[in-house]
């Protein structure tokens, strides 16, 4: 019982040490438990976003939202489990349209 009610708490602690930012000039992907890793993309580096969920995903609005670049080093950044991702990909796509009709 005390093992998995420990283990509970570390799958609920590593789910808040997630944080994805999307501004008007990048989106990133910011993990910060025992370590800190930062995945950042400038838009105009976008080449793809696509929208990933299964069934289960599906009827509960669920899903990951895979952000790509052309770059072979530094395929992308995933902003897994995220609430509506076709939302989060509109908003993000709508963004990096208001960079390139600005010149940015």
């Amino acid at each position: 019982m005390v093992c998995g009610a420990a283990l509970i708490l570390v799958a609920f602690a590593r789910s808040k040490a997630v944080k994805y930012i999307v501004t008007d000039r990048r989106v990133s992907r910011e993990y910060r438990f025992f370590s800190v890793r930062i995945d950042e993309i400038p838009l105009n580096r976008i080449t793809s976003i696509a929208v990933e969920q299964n069934i289960v995903g599906r009827l509960l609005g669920f899903g990951d939202l895979r952000i790509g670049t052309a770059d072979m080093a530094f395929p992308g950044v995933l902003f897994n489990g995220i609430r509506n991702p076709e939302r989060a990909k509109s908003i993000i796509s709508g963004l990096m349209g208001s960079m390139q009709r600005t010149g940015h």
